[in-house]
């Protein structure tokens, strides 16, 4: 067999002068030899493309294998992380991992190693998240978002079904307009999963322009090219006040019965914000804003505590109001829309579809009960 490998070797390295050899043999003898050499060479040949194949297929699954321990690991590394923020602790974190403390600890010396950061401080036995660390949650929450949703979306292809709805919404609506539809929405389809992040307006817009979320709910005005906008309903202003005030005694308050009075308000950088100052300009009058929150739950409780009165939609009043408080229309009229955003050029799912068609029926019942109005 030695003594044979190097002909073959060389039938298949100078293929012109092995057939000019053969061709000088006489006549049959040559043409058989011939013929035997190249069905020979062409067996070698394809036996040698096989073993590239099954060399490049092994290489493809351990590179496949090493890739995905990599991506595991990574993730592992950035979960310690975000429970240890969480946690404010190695000790409670590890207890939440159940893993060691020493394996925690070890954990973050090598994130901190290869970020180059200090992500955490010790004062009085907790650890403190750095400014650093703070910065870098978001983006690590985004992290496990899409990987949750590639493992979800991987097991619906491999199971055949469609299983999530993934939402995002401004905090007015995600507490308060929202919670009604899911509820219809899980009794007709009790095997999907809705997740749900409240969030400002312009974080809304941002996951849906990406493809993050099915469906994102915002308070206009805003607007994105990358979205497709549907205008659901609007909402009045009001303002909320203690029974015990002298204007719960009006059936509405005008915004120049406010100059003087300590106000609850929204951040002006939200869009509700920028709409409630809006309209103190247009009526020249100049609030006396004594706190700024960016969730009507929040100015509620303030309310509740004497801290002043309040401006909020009315999204707030869908669900009853809190003990003790009372809600009067704000004069003249300032309405709210809210409006729906989906991905452009993004086909949606049936379930998200079927989401969709849910809050426009809720919608629907609470513009009959007067609580809402038409968008249009």
């Amino acid at each position: 067999m030695s003594d044979e490998t190097p002909c073959f070797s060389s039938a298949i390295a100078a293929p012109q002068d092995r057939a000019i050899a053969f061709r000088a043999l006489p006549g049959p003898i040559g043409t058989a030899a011939l013929l035997v050499w190249l069905a020979t060479a062409a067996m070698l040949r394809s036996a040698a493309q096989l073993a590239n194949l099954e060399v490049m297929k092994s290489n493809t699954e351990n590179l496949w294998n090493y890739n995905q321990m990599v991506i595991q690991s990574n993730l592992r590394h950035l979960d310690v992380v975000r429970c240890v923020m969480e946690a404010g602790s190695v000790t409670e974190a590890a207890r939440l991992l159940r893993v060691s403390q020493p394996a925690v600890s070890k954990t973050l010396a090598q994130v901190e190693d290869r970020l180059g950061l200090r992500l955490f401080t010790r004062d009085r036995g907790r650890l403190i998240a750095t400014a650093e660390a703070r910065a870098l949650l978001p983006e690590i929450e985004k992290a496990f978002l899409a990987v949750e949703g590639v493992q979800r979306l991987a097991g619906d292809l491999r199971d055949g079904r469609t299983g999530m709805v993934t939402l995002a919404a401004a905090p007015s609506l995600a507490n308060n307009l929202l919670p009604a539809v899911i509820g219809t929405f899980r009794l007709a389809h009790p095997g999907a999963t809705v997740i749900v992040q409240a969030i400002p307006n312009t974080e809304v817009v941002d996951l849906v322009a990406d493809r993050r979320v099915d469906l994102g709910f915002v308070l206009i005005p805003t607007r994105d090219s990358a979205t497709v906008a549907v205008d659901l309903c609007a909402a009045d202003l009001v303002c909320v006040i203690p029974k015990t005030h002298a204007l719960a005694a009006s059936k509405s308050v005008r915004l120049r019965d406010l100059h003087d009075v300590p106000l609850i308000t929204f951040a002006r950088r939200l869009p509700l914000g920028a709409l409630i100052a809006g309209a103190f300009e247009r009526a020249r009058v100049r609030p006396q804003i004594a706190v700024e929150v960016t969730q009507s739950a929040t100015a509620f409780a303030l309310v509740k505590a004497g801290a002043g009165i309040a401006i909020m939609d009315s999204f707030a009043l869908l669900d009853e109001l809190p003990l003790n408080l009372i809600a009067r229309p704000i004069q003249p009229a300032v309405r709210v829309v809210a409006r729906q955003l989906s991905a452009r050029d993004r086909p949606q799912s049936l379930l998200a579809n079927a989401f969709a068609k849910d809050v426009v029926a809720i919608i629907e019942g609470y513009v009959a009960r007067g609580l809402l109005s038409k968008a249009g």
